[in-house]
């Protein structure tokens, strides 16, 4: 028999790609958005209702397939009475919808009296120790007296303290809470013309206020009065900080009509609930017809199911549940869930109750980081309702099968993506198992767009192709390949095990075994990418927090590692096995899949795999099951892959492990910011760290340290990410380039706390980051991206109405102005050169740059530097030579200031210079402030010896002015035939102490007036609000009013007419710390007749 080999050619076209990371900025002039992939959805309320489900089926949430039973909160219900569903005054549908927010107005125990412009609650008969907390929001009524507040502090059952001071004097006034809540789910039930509402409500934070409160209660959370008559007293909280309501959200109060508990009154006002309706712009197109303004409406709540609230207290292993609970939905055996809030995604079983304080007994006494106010608990299962909403009743709940709640997600608790949010009966999430089942998609982008400075940068991965072309020789089944020009990848996939890893794992590098490598030094690449529907993706990798942004590494052919026996110990021998360690550590999600892909240009790198079946390499055993369940993939230029059921990848993955002392693993790091080029200066600064964190495991702190001008020592100051800070004093950053020096530049990081962050023992006048990381786990810590770590630096350009040198006006220059005596020593001048030399000067201490030198009596030079005591360059040539001549300069002239309204302490003084080189008698040429004092409101007025004249351009000028902030309205011309008289002014405004506020106003009369407007002078007002009237709170806003001095627009003794056609308004705002700054909106300006 002959040997027959068979041998064939075969040839191939394809595309090669290469991934590089490119950062990607667009130019956005004075604003910067830097958008960032994120990878773990924020935190977020999902607000949720299902129906068409088995009723009284007892439900169980998933979010991706994890169980979210510690995080979902069940709606309460809320029956209200039958309502007309007609008519002006009427509650069509449309009236409710989800996501609305609605306040649940309900009467405390006793009664109470407060005290106009004080913060003190005196109780008579309360039980504010049991009923009432810190940060709640509450009404004080008195007939048609009411007004707003929120609870500072409760002192005693008879004693508490407001947010801010009363606005009038009530006795015997009913105190209620008004407690948010958002609408999940809305019933109606038509009877006639009556309508019954049943409505879901939780407690729950909103990204946006969907309703967009219109009318007195604009501030997100804060509440409009109801339409009750009453007007006189009630505030819409102007003084209360808005972020009360924005923090304190998850607000604890009474939703039940129920009496209180601790009420020994039956017949109380406490029995009874009403939830008021704020209007919005979609509500508002629900109620009225054209001329009828409608601010609230009110509707009586007629009976509740409350199985979630707020908790009110907890110790040891008892738990006192919000003051509306329904005894009996509290039962031995069923479980309490701790769903949102500060201790979220914590459960314990109740194993008695106490209805008559309202508290329940758990089995555990290691609850952690329960907070009183702001934890929200849920009691027992999701259950859909059945056929009635309580035992006396034959109303519907929410409709059979329905159930409605909130699903709290925490930070980082999941990937960003789509997500599937199930409720089903199957507490395993076994579909097949399931006999009713409701499930939607939860969509996250995974971008943050942050506001900076000046362009929109972006990380992104390019893909870069070329053709490349292939020869393939086979003979008996083997083959050669050409070495360089081709790249076909391998890959093996692999699953990060979510119930060992619940936040993932943070890799560190990748082991390989390799057979072969090419004899040039052509390199191997490897990379992390994602497995997309099941396969490796093709133009993808899997980022992390390094310069190149992405998880590959490449290694010349001298740094790979050839194994050519014993591979079962192969990952024991470092010469065995090849170690691709990432730039940086690389987070990988749990419960997701990933691919190790392996590419090169060589076809020579041959790595070791293992085949179902096949024998081990130097044994006689055989590869008998596959270890895990990856997969292992051959690709056709990277793009097309093939998997290879029955083979595996030869592979190890390192993972970072932290190891713990006393529960936890803490590290600090300063990082240093860079240097400006130029010494610049900073009020307020915000800190954007670009942060990865896992919730309840991991946590960071961050202190910035900065220099104050003028001195020495650095402050530190602790602040959050992405928080604007205002500074104690305004800091600087020195710059590196100083002069004619060579730029000095520091250190990027320092190895320890700020006693160490010198340069030579200088300190770095810079700001220093002070970053701690702590972590819980052995597994995961938290981790910023260092690339995009940044501070953004804020300078206020605000001052305290001191005088401007560049606003001073001379009229008049005068002349005539004499130089004074001659100066120690004698000059030396040569007429082709601009060179002075002196004998016996002192010119660093005789002579100012940029003034004028009198030599010899009349030859004026002025100077241009000063090189030493005996030497200064002019800013000409001499053009007469002289020698041993004696010099003079000219004296400054002193101004005298006249005080103009509050404005004093400014100083100084004119300067006087040579007609020219030959004409050597004096004029004023500039102006010099050497203190420029504060309070110059007006403009005051400047004299001067001799015969020149100087004005200044205050606020009050037609232009210009001292001021550095200010806000203009548009010029507004009245309709004919409404010409006016007078002007006010109102605003609100964040006044800190130490801030000021100056109108000013200009008009133009309605006759024929040839001036132009521009050319009016602005005119003061009067502030009316007493200047006592401050903010005490970042976001205290208070209203303040100005008027004209004389409640007229002119000035009879002055003005030739007293109405005004045009108008225009001017604030000017002033401080005496630039750290700190007034803020204003709501502006009105009114014109009167009158």
């Amino acid at each position: 028999m002959a040997e027959i080999v068979t041998s064939y050619v075969q040839e191939r076209s394809g595309t090669e790609f290469s991934y590089v990371s490119q950062p990607n900025t667009q130019s956005l002039g004075n604003v910067l958005l830097d958008t960032t992939v994120i990878h773990n959805i924020r935190a977020r309320d999902v607000i949720f209702a299902a129906n068409g489900l088995r009723p009284n089926a007892t439900l169980y949430p998933f979010f991706d397939n994890v169980s979210v039973q510690n995080y979902v909160q069940q709606a309460n219900a809320l029956q209200l009475n039958p309502v007309d569903a007609s008519g002006i005054n009427g509650f069509p549908i449309g009236t409710f919808f989800i996501g609305q927010t609605l306040y649940v107005k309900k009467a405390l125990t006793g009664s109470v009296s407060t005290v106009i412009n004080s913060t003190t609650l005196t109780g008579s008969g309360t039980k504010f120790d049991f009923e009432l907390l810190a940060n709640q929001l509450v009404r004080v009524q008195s007939g048609s007296n009411i007004f707003d507040r929120y609870i500072a502090g409760v002192t005693s059952d008879t004693a508490a303290t407001l947010s801010s001071n009363a606005s009038i004097t009530l006795t015997g006034a009913t105190l209620y809470t008004l407690t948010r809540v958002v609408v999940a789910d809305v019933t109606p039930r038509f009877s006639g013309d009556s309508i019954i509402y049943t409505l879901k409500v939780v407690r729950a934070q909103q990204d946006v206020d969907s309703d967009n409160i219109l009318g007195p209660g604009e501030n997100y959370g804060i509440l409009p009065g109801e339409d009750d008559g009453a007007r006189n007293s009630r505030l819409p909280l102007p003084e209360e900080d808005g972020a009360y309501a924005r923090k304190f959200s998850y607000a604890a109060g009474g939703l039940n009509p129920q009496k209180m508990v601790n009420d020994p009154d039956p017949s109380t006002a406490t029995l009874g609930a009403t939830i008021i309706l704020p209007m919005t712009q979609r509500v508002s197109g629900v109620f009225g017809t054209a001329g009828i303004t409608v601010e609230t409406k009110t509707l009586t709540v007629n009976t509740a199911v409350i199985t979630s609230g707020v908790v009110r207290s907890y110790s040891s292993n008892l738990v006192r549940l919000d003051v509306d609970i329904t005894d009996t939905k509290v039962v031995n055996g069923s479980v309490i869930y701790f769903v949102g809030g500060p201790g979220a995604g914590q459960s314990a079983n109740i194993t008695n109750y106490f209805a008559a304080n309202q508290t329940a007994v758990v089995d555990t006494s290691t609850l952690t980081n329960i907070v009183a106010g702001q934890t929200i608990y849920s009691v027992g299962n999701l259950v859909a309702d059945g056929l009635t909403l309580t035992s006396n009743t034959t109303v519907t709940a929410g409709g059979a099968g329905t159930v409605a709640g909130v699903l709290h997600l925490q930070e980082g608790q999941f990937p960003t993506g789509t997500r599937l949010f199930r409720l089903t009966d199957s507490d395993t999430n076994d579909i097949a198992a399931a006999t009713t089942t409701a499930e939607t998609n939860y969509v996250a982008s995974g971008l943050t767009i942050t506001q900076q400075q000046q362009s929109i940068v972006s990380r992104s991965i390019n893909v870069t192709r070329r053709g490349v072309h292939d020869s393939r020789y086979w003979e008996n089944g083997t083959y050669t390949s050409c070495p360089e020009g081709w790249a076909d990848p391998l890959a093996e996939t692999f699953l990060v095990d979510a119930t060992r890893y619940p936040q993932g794992v943070m890799v560190t590098s990748v082991d390989l075994v390799f057979a072969t490598k090419p004899v040039s030094d052509i390199p191997v690449t490897v990379e992390l990418r994602p497995v997309i529907n099941g396969y490796p993706a093709s133009n993808q990798l899997v980022p992390c927090a390094a310069p190149e942004g992405q998880a590959s590494i490449t290694l010349r052919a001298d740094a790979v590692n050839i194994a050519e026996s014993n591979l079962v110990n192969a990952f024991s021998n470092t010469s065995a096995y090849t170690r691709f360690t990432f730039p940086a550590l690389v987070h990988l999600l749990p419960g997701r899949e990933y691919a190790i892909v392996v590419r090169s240009d060589s076809s020579d790198y041959k790595v070791y795999t293992a085949e179902l079946g096949a024998q081990l390499i130097g044994t006689d055993q055989k590869v008998a099951k596959q270890p895990y369940a990856g997969s292992f993939f051959k690709s056709q230029n990277g793009s097309t892959w093939t998997e290879s059921p029955f083979e595996d990848l030869m592979f190890r993955i390192n993972k970072a492990k932290w190891t713990l002392s006393g529960g936890s693993n803490t590290g600090v790091f300063v990082a240093r910011a860079v240097q400006p080029p130029v010494t610049s200066t900073l009020d307020a600064m915000t800190l954007f760290p670009y942060e990865t964190t896992f919730p309840q495991i991991t946590s960071t702190s961050y202190s910035l340290s900065v220099k104050p001008v003028g001195s020495n020592i650095g402050v530190a100051y602790s602040v959050e990410p992405n928080k604007l800070y205002a500074l104690s004093a305004r800091s600087f950053l020195q710059g590196s380039y100083n002069g004619n020096a060579a730029p000095q530049f520091y250190p990027a990081f320092a190895n320890s706390a700020p006693a160490g962050t010198t340069v030579s023992g200088v300190s770095a006048n810079t700001i220093d980051a002070i970053v701690t990381l702590t972590t819980q786990s052995t597994d995961v810590a938290p981790y910023i991206d260092l690339k995009k770590m940044n501070v953004v630096g804020v300078r206020y350009l605000i001052n305290d109405m001191e005088l401007n040198a560049n606003q001073f006006v001379i009229l008049d220059p005068g002349s005539g102005y004499a130089n004074a005596a001659a100066n120690t020593g004698t000059v030396t001048t040569s007429a082709s050169s601009n060179v002075v030399t002196g004998s016996g000067t002192t010119f660093t201490s005789q002579l100012i740059v940029g003034r004028d030198v009198v030599i010899g009596g009349n030859l004026a030079l002025t100077v241009a530097s000063i090189e030493s005591d005996s030497q200064f360059t002019a800013t000409t040539v001499a053009g007469d030579t002289r020698s041993a001549n004696a010099f003079a300069t000219f004296a400054n002239l002193t101004l005298t200031i006249a005080a103009s309204d509050a404005g004093v302490n400014a100083v100084g003084y004119a300067v006087v210079s040579a007609v020219s080189n030959s004409v050597v008698t004096g004029y004023v040429s500039d102006i010099v402030l050497t203190t420029n004092g504060s309070g110059y409101l007006t403009t005051p007025t400047i004299t001067v010896s001799g015969n020149a004249a100087i004005a200044y351009r205050g606020e009050d000028s037609a232009q210009n002015g001292n001021a550095q902030t200010r806000y203009f309205t548009r010029q507004v011309t009245l309709a004919e035939g409404f010409d006016a008289r007078d002007i006010k002014v109102y605003f609100d405004a964040v006044r800190p102490a130490g801030t000021k506020f100056y109108v000013y106003y200009k008009v133009l009369p309605g006759t024929q007036d040839s001036s132009r407007f521009a050319d009016q002078p602005w005119r003061l007002m009067t502030q009316i609000t007493p200047d006592a009237s401050i903010s005490t709170r970042p976001n205290q806003y208070r209203e303040y009013e100005f008027r004209t001095p004389t409640n007229r627009a002119f000035d009879a003794s002055t003005d030739t007419t007293d109405r005004f056609k045009v108008f225009s308004v001017k604030v000017v705002m002033a401080t005496d710390d630039t750290t700190v700054v007034p803020r204003v909106r709501n502006f009105r300006a009114i014109a009167l007749d009158e």
